[in-house]
């Protein structure tokens, strides 16, 4: 029979010159502290063995022990928990060491304030994805996300503050993006409505301070769009579309000046 468990420390002394560790599908079990060291790995990935990262992988900051993590079978990213002033676990939140993370084609949910404050650039999202906490990746470093069809919110502050994310393609089966949802993305030069996307509800503040956003087109599917959706976009001159529009709040549009609106009728 083949290795069951990562020990604890079991790489604490291990040489520099080891940078990828590939764990077998017979792992089941990752002990506190097991990839631990000096210095940082390249790369870590785990096999199919490790299905619940809460109850198989015991680590703390699982984030600063490589800088690319990949997972075949887990099926979340918990949100972080502590209790009594103890975590008791937090794979990512805060991290400073990973860059990159596959999730892999089994992961459905990712839990809230999972990545955020991380140093995560790029995280590799599943076909089977269809829920994100609030605050998934507030305030990380995100430069490129791709979401799947199966998502169908973009929860309170998934990706605010996230400075580097730069475009952002809405996926098709999308209904709601929450308050804030991509707030103080300064950087966010293009967001895009995947075709078929017919979201119903823009939420307040849910692209305030997009201050590179050029341009946006809101689908006609869209109803309500809240308090100062587009508040402090200082570079948004042009804004079409969302002729189902019912309700639009009287500061939705917040301090713009520079605006060319077009309806689709």
């Amino acid at each position: 029979a083949g290795v069951k468990k990562i020990a604890e420390k079991a790489f604490f002394n291990s040489p520099n010159a080891l940078t990828d560790i590939v764990l077998s599908d017979e792992v089941v079990l990752v002990c506190q502290d097991a990839f631990n060291r000096g210095t940082v790995f390249k790369s870590i990935t785990f096999g199919k063995g490790i299905t619940d990262l809460a109850s198989q992988v015991k680590m703390s900051l699982l984030g600063n022990a490589a800088e690319r993590i990949e997972f075949k079978t887990i099926t979340e990213v918990p949100a972080p928990v502590n209790a009594g002033g103890t975590t008791l676990y937090n794979f990512f939140k805060g991290s400073t060491k990973v860059k990159e993370v596959d999730l892999g084609d089994s992961c459905v949910g990712i839990g809230a304030n999972a990545f955020s404050g991380s140093s995560v650039t790029n995280v590799i999202l599943g076909a089977e994805l269809a829920a994100i906490g609030e605050n998934a990746f507030q305030n990380s470093k995100l430069t490129s996300i791709s979401l799947p069809d199966a998502l169908t919110e973009i929860p309170e502050k998934a990706f605010s503050g996230c400075t580097a994310l730069k475009e952002v393609v809405l996926p098709a089966e999308l209904v709601k993006i929450g308050d804030e949802a991509f707030a103080g993305c300064t950087a966010l030069a293009k967001v895009t409505f995947a075709e078929g996307c017919s979201p119903v509800r823009i939420g307040n503040r849910a692209f305030s301070g997009c201050t590179k956003l050029g341009d946006l087109a809101v689908p006609d599917s869209v109803e309500y769009v809240g308090d100062g959706f587009l508040d402090k976009c200082e570079s948004l001159t042009n804004l079409t579309g969302g002729a189902g529009i019912k309700e639009l709040d009287v500061d939705a549009l917040g301090n713009l000046s520079k605006l060319c609106v077009h309806s689709s009728n």
